[in-house]
């Protein structure tokens, strides 16, 4: 009799879907400020089902939830993503970009789950918890982030794991719009940086944001509102005098001041500083007590426009001898502020005793 041999190919079958979870997460505000660990808050939950027939487990190596929105920039606005079942956490990501959210590493053949196991005819309920960077973000007030899965996006091992169904597209995306509440009034120039550095007595032009308390801007601010200025000097002594301002308002007085989405209107803070002096430029909402994201400002003396002789003058001396007073001037701008070193002052003799020649 001829001997037969049969080879006999097992694989396993396509039984493992995802499906929505018992109480999705419905859309919700996103909070910029939500930016630590203890913050962290839900994003996606869904299930991944083995219906069984194989006697195999699903063997999950990665799981990658596709991310969406107006926002355009989950890679360096989302600080952190983690995977849990119900308290119990599972994985941080592995990767966080702008179109994905991946959690574990590329499906193998060593017939180990590197994620999760799904035990055969069972189900497992996942939740992706974030939070955000302790930072602006780039996307602004109103923008959004999605979040959403599929069998697709479920890796699993490749030698040892019931395989995922095609696409079932069970799982409603969930959407969360960034809302910013203001919590802090912030200035800046009007070019947003938040240090300045000008002469006394040049006017120059800034601009106040409403924020949250990592700058974000919150866009409602609008219409007018009651602001304060404090943090700069005023210079000299009665009757002159010359007093920080903003437009025509001395600081630590009430001025009011026009917004729109969150900036104030332009031309509307022209400060003129007076002091030299570096200080930090602060504001304030009347009746309000706001945080308060400072300006420091470094104001330098103007030019030169007043000699004052100290020394030197009205004394007697011995030819071809040192002076014992040195001629010192005191030089100082408009305002009264002394001028720094290195500026030149050229010094004469303008009279000398009959008989005498020649100075040095």
């Amino acid at each position: 009799n001829p001997a037969f041999s049969n080879a006999v190919s097992l694989a396993t079958a396509a039984t493992t879907v995802v499906e929505a979870a018992a109480a999705p997460v419905a859309n919700f505000n996103l909070i910029p400020t939500n930016d630590t660990l203890a913050e962290k808050f839900a994003v996606l939950k869904f299930k991944v089902r083995d219906a069984g027939g194989d006697n195999t487990p699903t063997l999950i190596d990665r799981i990658k939830i596709a991310v969406s929105g107006t926002g355009a920039n989950a890679s360096s606005d989302i600080a952190w993503a983690g995977l849990y079942v119900g308290e119990e956490w599972v994985a941080d990501a592995s990767s966080i970009a702008n179109d994905f959210i991946t959690f574990g590493s590329d499906p193998n053949g060593n017939a180990v789950a590197a994620l999760y196991s799904v035990a055969d005819n069972t189900s497992t309920e996942f939740t992706v918890h974030i939070y955000m960077k302790p930072d602006k973000l780039s996307a602004v007030d109103g923008q959004s982030y999605a979040f959403t899965t599929n069998e697709d996006n479920i890796g699993v091992d490749t030698s040892a794991s019931s395989a995922m169904d095609a696409n079932s597209n069970s799982i409603t995306t969930v959407t969360g719009t960034i809302k910013v509440d203001v919590s802090h009034l912030e200035i800046v120039t009007a070019e947003g940086a938040s240090t300045l550095d000008i002469s006394a007595g040049v006017p120059v032009e800034l601009i106040v944001r409403a924020t949250d308390a990592n700058k974000n801007i919150d866009k409602d601010y609008t219409a007018n509102h009651t602001l304060v200025f404090s943090g700069l000097n005023s210079v000299g002594t009665l009757p002159n005098v010359y007093y920080p301002k903003i437009e025509n308002t001395l600081f630590g007085y009430n001025i009011t001041v026009s917004f729109a989405q969150g900036i104030s209107a332009s031309q509307a803070v022209t400060l003129t500083p007076y002091k030299k002096e570096v200080g930090t430029v602060l504001v304030q909402e009347s009746g309000r007590s706001y945080g308060q994201h400072g300006l420091t400002a470094t104001i330098n003396a103007g030019v030169a426009s007043n000699l004052a002789l100290l020394s030197g003058n009205n004394q007697s001396g011995r030819t071809a001898w040192p002076l014992a007073q040195a001629f010192v001037v005191a030089a100082t701008d408009t305002y009264g502020n002394g001028i720094g070193a290195g500026t030149g002052v050229t010094f004469a003799i303008l009279s000398q005793p009959q008989g005498t020649t020649g100075t040095s």
